[in-house]
Formats: structure tokens, sequence, C-alpha cells
């Protein structure tokens, strides 16, 4: 760990390979990527989806993900007992920040490229409204 300036503390890379750039392989898809989300879309989802938002990979589909695009809370908790009624209770101890760029909208999910919101009857019928909008996109763009 290397301690910054403003107290925080960063993984040094040379001692995780996993934080170094790796460039793209040669073999990869280079076709239209598109992604589905909706609002159970939160935690490791809503990280994956803010940094595509953020480095422009792919369209986004569907509704406002349910975790926050600049980062969260989930990754250290306290548990405490409620003396009386002996709840256990959770409580998040750390907000982290995602490594992105530029957090928009602040405060939100990420926003979808395109609004697709499922409707009751969608859920009824078991019609996928989303991915017949992709179906649709993929022949337009073709």
């Amino acid at each position: 760990m290397r301690k910054e300036q403003d107290g925080t503390f960063t993984l040094r890379p040379e001692y995780n390979p996993d934080l170094l750039p790796v460039a793209p392989k040669p073999n990869r898809f280079r076709g239209d990527v598109y992604i589905l989300s909706n609002e159970h879309s939160f935690s490791t989802t809503s990280e994956f989806l803010a940094a595509c938002k953020t480095y422009r990979v792919g369209t986004i589909v569907g509704t406002e993900a349910g975790g926050a695009y600049g980062g969260g809370n989930g990754s250290s908790f306290i548990s405490l007992s409620l003396p009386n009624s002996k709840i256990l209770v959770g409580s998040p101890l750390v907000y982290y920040q995602n490594a992105i760029s530029d957090v928009q909208p602040p405060d939100r999910g990420a926003l979808p490229d395109y609004e697709v919101p499922i409707k009751a009857k969608d859920l009824l019928t078991d019609y996928d409204r989303q991915l017949d909008f992709v179906k649709e996109l993929i022949q337009k763009n073709n």
C-alpha cells in the first residue's frame, strides 16, 4: 500500500499484476456489444456498467442500474445486536469509489443509452421487451 497525500491508501501496481494495464488481444471481439440493465443491476454489476459507460464499451439498454455509478458501500460491514430485541443490524463502514472518471450522473445508477422499461404485462406473458429492442437495433445496424 502507498499512503496518498489525502490520507487514503492505494494498492501499488508493482505488487499486484492485476492492477497493471492490459493490452487487448489481437483476436478480440470487434463487433457491437449490447448490455441489458435494470434496477436489479447492483453491486459488481453496477460497477461493470459504470466502467462500460465511462469507457464507451457497448450500448446499454434497459433501465437505470440499481447500484451507484460512482461507487458503493458494500465492501466492509459492522454487525450490531440490538440490546433488547437482539435483532442483528448491519451497517456499512466504508464507501468506495469506482475506478472511473467524471461520475455522471452523481448519486444515481448508470443510465442506459436506450431507456426500455419493463411493463407488468411483459412479466405476465414472459416477454423480454429489452432483448427484442436489442434485436431490432442489431437488425437496424446491419
